[in-house]
């Protein structure tokens, strides 16, 4: 978004700084060339504070395929959208650095704040790159934490509609359609 540009160019170079300084590697991923475009000097930046330990895609496409995975321990975000919804239902490792310029809705605060309670949502690249640096240590255990699953899967639940007995909701929910149309 154009008007918050600024910020979230700002939020990268402080990532890939503290990134960088902590010898955590980053594969970034851009949205799309338009991205690339407009964040031209951004782009730069990163890449000469990351050094070896940054590497851009050339690839500017929607969704994840295996070579991307493999690339990568943990997927992070700059928002909850589509991709990290994928990431939560799929089992794959994954964080958010919201940035503050970002407002989620209110009747759904709760949630975003057990999901930062967990480790999984951070507001700053510090606090972040902590947590990445928890995660490295042992991914599994990190993955395997009883309450930090419990968090995701109602997250999941709730806004991903990943639920085990899906085909109940959708169920119910044609049947209601029936029942409106008789």
């Amino acid at each position: 978004r154009m008007d918050i540009i600024d910020e979230f160019s700002n939020s990268m170079i402080d990532f890939i700084t503290n990134a960088t300084e902590s010898k955590i590697k980053v594969f970034c991923k851009p949205f799309n060339p338009a991205t690339v475009y407009l964040m031209a000097d951004t782009y730069k930046s990163i890449g000469m504070i990351g050094g070896d330990f940054f590497e851009c895609s050339d690839r500017f496409d929607k969704g994840f395929n295996y070579d991307l995975l493999e690339k990568c321990s943990i997927v992070l975000w700059d928002q909850p959208g589509t991709g990290f919804m994928e990431c939560i239902t799929s089992g794959i490792p994954t964080m958010i650095l919201w940035a503050p310029y970002y407002t989620e809705e209110t009747w759904c605060v709760d949630d975003f704040i057990r999901l930062e309670e967990v480790g999984v949502i951070h507001r700053t690249s510090e606090l972040l790159v902590q947590e990445i640096q928890q995660f490295l240590i042992d991914p599994l255990a990190w993955m395997n934490d009883s309450n930090r699953k419990a968090i995701i899967q109602n997250f999941a639940n709730k806004y991903a509609l990943s639920d085990d007995k899906w085909w109940k909701s959708w169920r119910n929910y044609l049947n209601h359609l029936k029942l409106e149309i008789e």
